[in-house]
């Protein structure tokens, strides 16, 4: 696992990677204070490790993408912290878009997709980009899983968590 995941990095290196919706998350709400992962019933999942792991990954690709999608769910999420966690996430978010590379599927174009149906639209936008050759880093089994089964490049960062991936 570990040298594909060493390849999939070298290989998208100059790409990019698109980050899902709970990674996004967690890279704001670590930004803001580490302690504050374990706390919040929505990074709850993530130790504050992760988030140290997560950094070392994102560092590696030169384009760290995004979609409108993701960032409003992100958005949402965050505003179910307390007023000046919530407050600082969304200044991280507003100070990201410096090192963000923001990617749009139209909506008419995610919903005509078979997955729509199963996996909503975020994913299916995440999963139409992963298909013109974007490498996905999700921490969401299923959505890896459908990716990995069309040939799509991801990364589940369950997989890295558990490697204690460096």
């Amino acid at each position: 696992m570990k040298l594909s995941t060493e390849r999939l990095i070298a290989r998208y290196r100059s790409r990019g990677v698109l980050i899902d919706a709970n990674l996004l998350l967690l890279f704001f709400v670590g930004m803001v204070d580490r302690q504050l992962i374990s706390s919040f019933e929505r990074t709850r999942n993530f130790a504050p490790e992760d988030y140290d792991t997560l950094c070392r990954l994102l560092v590696a690709f030169r384009k760290r993408v995004v979609t409108p999608n993701v960032l409003t769910e992100v958005s949402n999420l965050a505003g179910k912290l307390k007023d000046k966690y919530c407050q600082a996430v969304f200044e991280g978010i507003r100070q990201a878009f410096e090192s963000l590379h923001e990617e749009y599927v139209p909506s008419r174009v995610a919903t005509k997709r078979n997955e729509f149906v199963k996996f909503g639209l975020t994913d299916a936008v995440l999963m139409a980009l992963a298909e013109k050759k974007m490498l996905l880093l999700t921490a969401d089994f299923p959505l890896a899983n459908f990716c990995a089964s069309t040939g799509a490049d991801v990364l589940n960062f369950n997989h890295l968590r558990m490697l204690n991936w460096q």
